[in-house]
This record gives C-alpha cells, structure tokens and sequence, in this order.
C-alpha cells in the first residue's frame, strides 16, 4: 500500500485537511475502512461499476 491510513502518507507525513477531502471527494478514500485507496483498486473498481460506459466512450468520442 502506498498510503497506510486516512491522514497519513507512508513516508509518515500527514495529509492536509483539504487534501484528505479532496480524496474523499474522489473517492479514494473508502468510507467504510477510513483507508486509501491504492491506485489498482480506484481502476478495478471503476471497471465494475462502468462497463458500459468504457464500452460507448468510443462512439461518443466520435460524435462529440
């Protein structure tokens, strides 16, 4: 894991109060765990939850 708990980098420093709301914002800090999410789960699970969307972003680039 690159980030250890929410507020903390690994290196120890901790993360800004803007900083940690804006990876709230974006959901990469899970809500349930209080834990960074690491740059692979942020992908798996966007992939879950859109696949179809990855599958019209072609088609709607052409049309755009």
């Amino acid at each position: 894991r690159i980030w250890t708990h929410a507020g903390k980098k690994s290196d120890g420093g901790q993360l800004s109060r803007d900083e940690y709301i804006s990876l709230m914002f974006d959901k990469k800090i899970d809500s349930k765990t209080n834990q960074l999410k690491t740059l692979h789960e942020i992908r798996s699970e966007r992939n879950r939850l859109e696949p179809h969307k990855r599958k019209c972003f072609r088609a709607s680039r052409k049309w755009a």
